[in-house]
This record gives structure tokens, C-alpha cells and sequence, in this order.
């Protein structure tokens, strides 16, 4: 008898522990994802009315200005509104404060790397030399000197570059810190030369090169010199750093390096870091102390609320300053009221919004965006007559005390009327647990019986796991036949949790899989979910001893097909470009999902040839799937008409699962042009749409790809211009265009900016 007793002690013990594994397996606490997953059974479909604050944001910006001269504090009041032409109203929004150059007393100083020109010594000829030296001082160099010695039949640019320290890890042309040149078209030179610069503030004790190139006319930076010259000491300690010339492929450190630098030597400005004189700001008599960068105080203040008085701004220090610059940008915003509704079905929640614009800006292009939830992803926006407009730029803005993206557009004309974007939002709800009523508490369970008590939870949680209240929901729950035995309306969310109120499960209810449903909106952000809970008839113990084990072998198979979801999560970061080819191997689409500028005919030929190759060596009449190489692989589909290739860093089911269903819409849409095609492939310009429903991306990239497209279709259209006054009226455009785009340009495509300016420059010297 005591036996048994333990027998039955140590099962309910198992029991305990592995129905504790069920729900540990089947409850992803951690697993979000931005898309709607959904248990298997019949799909509903919601739809509703947009209920939040999104709108277009008309921007009227402008600037106030001041210089202090031996002065501690300056006020200025900012107006709290502005009226433009039409009388609409703009409210004061945010503004950008800017304290800067705070000038040294002793400001201007001079520092000299070598400068006896007595016996300049000449170096071997490279493509590039380089010159160390450590920044004495907070400091912005003004001019650059250095002594060169040649006799040259041609006009040149002398082109002198300053980068930081890891000059080895640097291209020739790219994240340097400061550029400057001097034209230089006489025959023979031998003195000193001199190039402006003004190179942002370099921090002292840091070290830093100057780097001389030559651009030759007609040509580029494609020979070797060695027109710079360099001094030698009696020592090494005069020594002020390294010299390096480049030799095409790498840097080289001179010979005798540690007794010769370069002869140059440059001025400077010498400035005051704003954290030794308490640099301050005071807005409405709230001090706030700003972001202290090199040699200026920064803040970009934002409005929690629109205000009704003007503001009231004060820059002050602890202490008389010689000089300081302050400037203060005001923005002002008018706002028109966006309508809009969603529809949720079982692969999407998908908004779409009208945005009434009326143009009221004297500007041009107008300084408005089309605001949407910061959450959301982008799909498509069209203007008013239903033409979906590509040419659309993206922004994070802040409206007060919430942050948007912004839809913007720069060089199509905007016309009165409505305009349509259309969004994918989250999915806020990943589970719904059922709980057990007991006398005094609800106890969680992944199976119900027959008889019991039970209360639906649905977890509501934004993409970052945080809980939401708020809204209005209604929980649901169906039999195994489909007949509704709960329909819970009117339900809010209290600390990211949506309940039920108590369901009893009838003893003459039938048993197996019943269907909990969960719908939830606030009005900006949706909730649905299905999960299946299963319902067994009252059993004795013998039963449960019987089903542990069935139990665990679930288990492990659960916790399997838990790793797999796992290491699944995040596939889209993998994603690298995507190529359509015809049969015969010929490029008819090609997609980048990140900064890489692919060349897509030779990744066509490669693809084919491989392709082909595997099945005639191997006499395989199924076509090759994957080429993996390493972190690299190539996952193909070969569809009717067409061949698909994405290439990754990772080969997974759900990629798989994508292209195929990428490849069976392409062919779907574009099947007319398939089998017509003349070879071109400006008729699958639309096939974009088809991969952000496949293949999903966030803003921030779909901002730097933006920003790749206009690139190409700049190097495009100076590639068919022949007239000088056409170019340069192009490079005004490409010019504008990096100004606001700047960062993204100097992180990802600088190389590539630099090909248009070469490519222009060489087009108008032919001319």
C-alpha cells in the first residue's frame, strides 16, 4: 500500500512538472513578431475606424539669431504662433537651440608638424602620402600649409583630406573628416602652398592625418607623385607622428619615419568646451542643461502641449565669454485632420488613411508630411488620382508628446485632393491562456474538463512586450462544431490583460478542440489572436499515468518545434537582394533589402550558369534549390516562366515559404508581360508592392534605400546628358537632395556619390 501511495505521489509530480514543460513550450512570452499569427480553423475579418491624432503637418519654420561679444546671458521670446498667407494659424511646435563657436581669448594659434625648407627630401612616388599629428588644443583648422616642389605640363588639383586616427581602416576617399583643394595650373612650383579649410573642432590630445592627394586634368586620382616634400631632423625627437605614403592597395610607413615628417604646418582657432564655463539654457524659467559637443551647447526642445504664450529663452554661463553664436530654429505646425480604417484578416492588419491636402505653402517643395503611427510599416501612397507615388521620403517627426513617421515628398508637385497611404500595423496580442477557477484563485491550464470553470486571458502587449490598457475588446470561444458558447463584448484591457468573465464548461458539453478568439482596438492599435484549448472528459488517475507519456514525447516535439520558431525569429534581418530571372538566365528585377549596389546582369549570369552546370553534371531533372556558402547563401524557386534568387545570410523554411509565394504573385501580375517580353524591364517597376508583402522591412530601412534609388536614377540620367548647362543644372538638383540626406550618404554611399562627381567633372572638361 505505501508503495502505491509513492507510485502515485511521484506521478502527480511528473504530471505537475510536465504539463509545467506544455506551457513553458507552447506560451512564447518572448516570441513577438510584427505579423498576425494565426491557429488553423475558420479566419475572421474585422474592420473599424482610425481614432487617432494622425494628420498632415504643414511646417513653417524660421530663425532668430545673435552673437555675443564679451557678454554671460542672452534672452530671446519666441512668438507662439505665426499666421501665414491664408490665415491659417500655425502653433509653435518645437525649437532647435545652438550655441556655438565659443572662440578662445587668445583664439587664433598657429602649429607646425616641419617647416625647414633648407634641404627638403623627396619621396618615392605614390598615389596618396599621409601626416600624423596630435590636436594641441580644442581646435577648427582654417588653413592648411604644405611645401611641394614639381615641374608639370598640366593643370592639377591638390587635394588635401584630414582623417582621425585609423587611417588604415579608411578608404582614400571615404569618412574623412574635412576636405579642401587648391587649383594649381602653372608649369613649375617650388614654394608653399596654401588650402583653406574648416574642418569641424578636432579634440585636442586626439591624433589625426593630413592626407595629399592629386586629381589630374584630364583624369582623376590615378597616378603616382611625390610633389610633397619631406624634412629630416638629426633625431627623432622632434618627431610629431607617422608618415605614410599609399601604394595603391595599402599604407606603408616611410623609410626613416621616425626622423622625417611632411613639411606643413597649419592655423587653427582655438575654442572653449561649453562644460568649463556651465554653458546653460533656461526655457520658460525651466533650466536645462544641453548637449555639450565639441564647441557648442546643442538641445532640440520639443512642446508637450500647443502652447497659448510666447516662449521664453535664455542662454547663460557662469562666466564673461569673448564670443558665442546663438541660434534659435522655430517651427511652427498647421494641422488637417487625417480619416481613416483598418481591416484585420487572418494575414494582416492592414490600415488605410485619407489625408486632405490643400496646398497652402508658398514654399517649394512644400514642407509638409503625411504622419503615421510610428509603429506602423509602410506600403504604398498614391496621390489623389490613384497613381501610387514612389518618389515619397520618410521622417521621424514629433507632434508634442507623440512621435510619428512622416511621409514626405520632394520633387513631385503635390496636387489638391485626398491622398491615400496604406499600412501594415503589429499584431498586439501573441497569446491567450486559459485559467482554471478554483475556490479562491484562477490557476493556469493548457486542457480543460468537462465541468469545470474556466476564465479566457488575452495578453495585450506592444512590440516592445510593454502592456497596454485602454481600448475595447470582446473574447470568444467555440466548440469543436463551431457553436459559440461564449461572446464576451465591451472588454478592456487593465495592465495588458484582457479577461473574460467566468465560462462553465458543461458536463453535456462535447469534448476536443475548442477555439478561444481575442479582437482588441484602441483605435490606432489592433489585437487578434486565435488559440486552440483543448477539453477532456473527467479521468481517473490510471489515465494520467498513461498519458504522461504521451505527454512527454509532446513535449520534446514541442520544445523542437519551440527552437525552430526561435531561430526563425528575426529572418527578414538576414535578407541581403532578390533577383527575377527569365529561364534563360536574363535579369528581369532585381531588389536590394539593404545598402549593397549589386550589379544585377552578372548575378543573373552567374545564377543561370550554376544552375544549369549542377543539373548536367549531376543529370538531376529537379532544379537546385540553395547554394550555401558558408554565410552566404543563394535560395532559388523556379516558378513557370521565371527564376527566383535571394540571396541571405541565413537558409530557413519561413525564407523559403516567402520566395515561393513572391514568385507565384510575380508571375500572377506580370504574366501578360512575361510571355510578350521584348526586354524591357521598366514593366516590373510595380513588383515593389509585391516584395514588402513578402518580404517585410522597417522604415529606417526603406529610408536608406529610398535614398540608394535616387543615387542610381542621378548617375542614370548625367550618364545621357551631353550639354554642360544640363549637368550643372543636375548637380544643383543631386546637391540639394544629399543636403538633407547627408548622414545616410556619408555612412552607406559615399564611394558612390563621389563616381557622380567624377563622372560629372569629366563630362564638362570633354566638353
Amino acid at each position: 500500500m505505501l508503495k502505491r501511495s509513492r507510485i502515485v505521489i511521484i506521478m502527480s509530480i511528473t504530471i505537475s512538472l510536465l504539463f509545467s514543460l506544455i506551457f513553458f513550450a507552447f506560451y512564447p512570452r518572448n516570441l513577438k513578431a510584427n505579423k498576425i499569427f494565426i491557429a488553423a480553423g475558420e479566419s475572421g475579418t474585422f474592420t473599424g475606424d482610425y481614432e487617432g491624432d494622425l494628420s498632415i503637418m504643414y511646417i513653417h519654420d524660421a530663425s532668430n539669431y545673435s552673437s555675443w561679444s564679451y557678454e554671460n546671458s542672452s534672452t530671446n521670446i519666441i512668438p507662439y504662433n505665426y499666421t501665414d498667407f491664408y490665415d491659417n494659424e500655425y502653433k509653435l511646435e518645437s525649437v532647435d537651440i545652438r550655441a556655438v563657436n565659443l572662440e578662445n581669448p587668445n583664439a587664433i594659434g598657429n602649429y607646425t608638424i616641419a617647416e625647414n625648407t633648407s634641404s627638403p627630401v623627396n619621396l618615392p612616388n605614390a598615389y596618396a602620402f599621409a601626416q600624423e599629428f596630435t590636436a594641441p588644443e580644442l581646435l577648427r583648422i582654417n588653413n592648411i600649409s604644405i611645401y611641394v616642389d614639381f615641374i608639370l605640363l598640366r593643370p592639377c588639383y591638390f587635394d588635401i583630406f584630414i582623417y582621425d586616427e585609423n587611417l588604415e581602416d579608411k578608404y582614400l576617399i571615404n569618412d574623412y573628416i574635412d576636405w579642401g583643394w587648391v587649383y594649381e595650373n602653372r608649369f613649375i612650383v617650388n614654394e608653399w602652398l596654401s588650402i583653406p579649410l574648416d574642418t569641424p573642432v578636432l579634440e585636442p590630445g586626439e591624433k589625426y592625418n593630413i592626407v595629399l592627394k592629386v586629381w589630374f586634368i584630364p583624369g582623376a586620382y590615378n597616378e603616382t607623385f611625390n610633389y610633397w616634400k619631406v624634412e629630416e631632423y638629426l633625431n627623432s625627437n622632434p618627431d610629431k607622428g607617422l608618415t605614410r605614403f599609399f601604394d595603391g592597395i595599402r599604407w606603408h610607413p616611410i623609410y626613416l619615419d621616425n626622423r622625417r615628417d611632411m613639411l606643413c604646418k597649419f592655423s587653427y582657432t582655438e575654442f572653449i568646451h561649453p562644460s568649463e564655463i556651465d554653458l546653460k539654457y533656461s526655457i520658460n524659467n525651466q533650466t536645462i542643461v544641453p548637449n555639450y559637443q565639441e564647441d557648442g551647447a546643442f538641445l532640440t526642445y520639443h512642446l508637450e502641449e500647443e502652447p497659448s504664450q510666447n516662449m521664453n529663452i535664455t542662454v547663460f554661463s557662469n562666466q564673461t565669454i569673448p564670443k558665442l553664436d546663438v541660434e534659435i530654429r522655430i517651427y511652427y505646425t498647421f494641422l488637417i485632420e487625417a480619416t481613416g480604417s483598418y481591416l484585420v484578416d487572418e494575414n494582416q492588419i492592414e490600415w488605410t488613411i485619407k489625408y486632405p491636402f490643400e496646398d497652402i505653402s508658398m514654399m517649394w517643395p512644400p514642407p509638409v508630411f503625411f504622419l503615421f503611427e510610428k509603429d506602423w510599416t509602410f506600403v504604398e501612397f498614391k496621390d489623389p488620382d490613384e497613381n501610387v507615388m514612389n518618389e515619397v521620403y520618410f521622417g521621424s517627426k514629433q507632434l508634442y508628446n507623440e512621435s510619428f513617421f512622416g511621409i514626405t515628398v520632394i520633387f513631385t508637385p503635390l496636387e489638391r485632393g485626398i491622398y491615400t497611404g496604406t499600412f501594415f500595423s503589429p499584431n498586439y496580442c501573441h497569446s491567450i491562456l486559459s485559467n482554471i477557477k478554483t475556490e479562491s484563485d484562477y490557476i493556469f491550464s493548457p486542457s480543460i474538463q468537462l465541468g469545470q470553470v474556466i476564465q479566457l486571458e488575452a495578453v495585450i502587449e506592444n512590440v516592445y512586450n510593454e502592456p497596454i490598457s485602454g481600448g475595447i475588446g470582446q473574447l470568444t470561444l467555440k466548440s469543436p462544431s463551431g457553436v459559440i458558447i461564449y461572446n464576451g463584448t465591451g472588454l478592456t484591457s487593465i495592465n495588458g490583460t484582457l479577461s473574460s468573465s467566468d465560462i462553465e464548461i458543461g458536463s453535456n458539453f462535447e469534448t476536443g478542440n475548442y477555439e478561444a478568439e481575442v479582437f482588441w482596438t484602441n483605435g490606432r492599435e489592433i489585437a487578434f489572436f486565435k488559440a486552440n484549448i483543448i477539453v477532456v472528459a473527467p479521468v481517473n488517475i490510471l489515465f494520467w499515468v498513461l498519458l504522461s507519456v504521451g505527454i512527454a514525447i509532446i513535449s520534446v516535439s514541442s520544445a523542437l518545434v519551440a527552437r525552430k520558431y526561435i531561430r526563425q525569429r528575426n529572418w527578414e534581418k538576414s535578407l541581403k537582394n532578390l533577383f527575377v530571372l527569365t529561364k534563360d538566365g536574363l535579369s528581369l528585377y532585381e531588389y536590394s533589402f539593404g545598402v549593397e549596389i549589386q550589379d544585377p546582369a552578372l548575378i543573373s549570369a552567374m545564377i543561370s550558369a550554376l544552375t544549369n552546370f549542377v543539373r548536367e553534371a549531376t543529370g538531376s531533372k529537379k532544379s537546385l534549390r540553395t547554394i550555401d556558402q558558408e554565410d552566404k547563401k543563394v535560395i532559388l524557386y523556379h516558378g513557370n516562366h521565371t527564376i527566383t534568387a535571394l540571396t541571405s545570410e541565413k537558409d530557413l523554411p519561413i525564407i523559403h515559404k516567402r520566395i515561393k509565394k513572391f514568385s507565384e504573385t510575380f508571375e500572377q501580375e506580370f504574366g501578360i508581360q512575361l510571355k510578350k517580353w521584348t526586354g524591357e524591364t521598366s514593366v516590373f517597376k510595380g513588383a515593389e508592392v509585391i516584395v514588402n508583402k513578402n518580404f517585410p522591412i522597417d522604415v529606417e530601412d526603406q529610408i536608406i534605400r529610398g535614398v540608394r534609388g535616387k543615387l542610381v536614377e542621378f548617375r542614370y540620367k548625367l550618364e545621357t546628358m551631353i550639354k554642360p548647362r544640363d549637368i550643372i543644372s543636375l548637380m544643383r538638383e543631386i546637391t540639394e537632395f544629399i543636403s538633407r540626406y547627408r548622414a545616410i550618404v556619408n555612412q552607406y554611399y559615399i564611394d558612390y556619390y563621389f563616381e557622380i562627381i567624377k563622372t560629372a567633372e569629366e563630362k564638362i572638361s570633354s566638353t
